[in-house]
């Protein structure tokens, strides 16, 4: 038996599971305590309840990707009209050592991967799919590069890149918070400049938040 959830359905879905993983992360404290962000803790429970129907009750529930591009797209727009040269001029020191670090981190996961898919006697190609392709790219990079890759005669590279970038989404959620967490605390790190202001969380409570300009 099969179900397709298409047009703004997937909306309604994607918005719903959000919702659904905001109040899980408010039920179990120790969710918001290692950082784990609303987006994995629903994902992972939606991915859960698809897997489970689709091995114990032979049901399988279909997304229609038409949204997809055009969402991307959105995103990523709106994520180049928030970057500012001034913010860039203020990460300073530590911004240049952690682009060389990223750099060299980038070049690591490419050797990896193609070493990996070549000992299993796959395409080299393969293994930058599964590389800084969709570790450092993400979803957007994958599907882009994938459909060059399919055309060029890889198969199926978009449906494995994207398997990559999404392992790479949901262990950087659960690894990367809890480490950024415990790095916080055992350095009692704080933000350099910080400023007065109310926010109202998600989860309805209101907190007042006051700070001070380090000279």
């Amino acid at each position: 038996m099969e179900y397709s959830v298409t047009g703004a359905n997937i909306i309604v879905l994607a918005i719903a599971v959000w919702f659904i993983g905001m109040y899980i992360n408010t039920k179990l404290p120790f969710l918001i305590k290692y950082n784990i962000p609303v987006a994995v803790t629903g994902g992972l429970l939606c991915s859960g309840v698809v897997t489970i129907l689709h091995y114990a009750a032979d049901i399988d529930i279909n997304f229609d990707m038409a949204l997809r591009d055009i969402l991307l797209l959105i995103f990523f727009s709106t994520i180049g009209l928030s970057a500012k040269f001034g913010q860039l001029r203020a990460g300073g020191k530590p911004l240049v050592l952690l682009v060389f670090a990223a750099i060299i981190l980038l070049i690591l996961q490419n050797i990896t991967g193609i070493i990996i898919v070549s000992a299993m006697g796959a395409h080299p190609g393969y293994g930058l799919l599964g590389g800084s392709v969709s570790l450092a790219g993400g979803h957007g990079t994958t599907i882009a590069w994938g459909g060059v890759a399919e055309a060029d005669g890889l198969l199926k590279a978009k449906e494995i890149g994207i398997a990559f970038a999404t392992l790479g989404l949901i262990a950087g959620g659960l690894i990367g918070g809890p480490i950024a967490q415990r790095l916080i605390t055992k350095h009692n790190l704080s933000p350099r400049k910080r400023y007065t202001k109310r926010i109202k969380r998600t989860y309805h409570d209101e907190v007042e938040t006051e700070v001070s300009e380090d000279v």
